[in-house]
């Protein structure tokens, strides 16, 4: 199976994109703190290790290692979702709502945008949308020029338009499934998606061997998150 992997950015349609390819039968990977920490500490040759026990991939830090990903699957296939911006930072904004403050995920988010070494120690506000928006579309762009004598590898998603099975399924080479397209995460704040997120890690923690309990404590201890 051709390994997938969506390139868009949080809130442009990727949990719908990651649900469909479970759909699909893809093994799909979605977003892991401890896979954002490895690529924020230059670790880029384990996360590439660990890209070969999926099938496709749809969350951060993926996103990031577009060249680095196409190097090692040529054949691999990609897809970047695109939102109306201003539709997309209403959600960002409604994501990452009043009740958190910046802590260390947010700010590799904004690392995301090329936003480094940030001193801001607040919750995202309107007064960030024109710096947000302007960091989108460079990065859309970059990634969309990267790909412009390889157009056959990748998807041009418009969010929410084009979220449906049969688009997606041609440019996979797979039949459509006789499911409703699954589309997610349309409401949930950041402090509710918090909340099933740890619930998951939880799960997970409990059932995991003691190396693998040891290894998610040290990076829960790293992450330091500031409620």
């Amino acid at each position: 199976m051709k390994k997938v992997f969506c390139l868009g950015v949080n809130k442009s349609g990727t949990t719908s994109i990651g649900s469909a390819l479970k759909i699909l039968g893809y093994k799909n990977l979605d977003f892991m703190d401890d896979n954002l920490i490895l690529y924020d500490e230059g670790r880029i040759l384990e996360l590439l290790e660990i890209s070969e026990r999926w099938d496709s991939f749809s969350d951060t830090p993926w996103p990031h290692l577009y060249r680095e990903l196409y190097k090692k699957y040529p054949e691999a296939k990609f897809i970047i979702t695109q939102r109306e911006a201003e539709s997309w930072f209403k959600s960002v904004l409604n994501y990452y709502d009043s009740r958190i403050k910046y802590n260390h995920v947010n700010q590799l988010f904004l690392k995301f945008f090329g936003i480094r070494n940030c001193k801001i120690k607040r919750r995202v506000t309107g007064k960030d949308k024109a710096l947000f928006i302007s960091k989108l579309v460079e990065r859309d762009e970059k990634i969309i020029e990267w790909f412009s004598n390889k157009e056959h590898k990748l998807l041009k998603l418009n969010v929410p338009v084009d979220l449906n099975w049969k688009i997606i399924c041609d440019f996979l080479e797979k039949p459509i499934p006789n499911t409703p397209f699954p589309h997610a995460m349309k409401t949930d704040t950041y402090s509710q998606y918090l909340y099933k997120y740890y619930k998951k890690r939880l799960v997970e923690f409990l059932e995991a061997p003691l190396r693998k309990k040891i290894f998610m404590v040290k990076s829960f201890l790293k992450r330091k998150l500031e409620f």
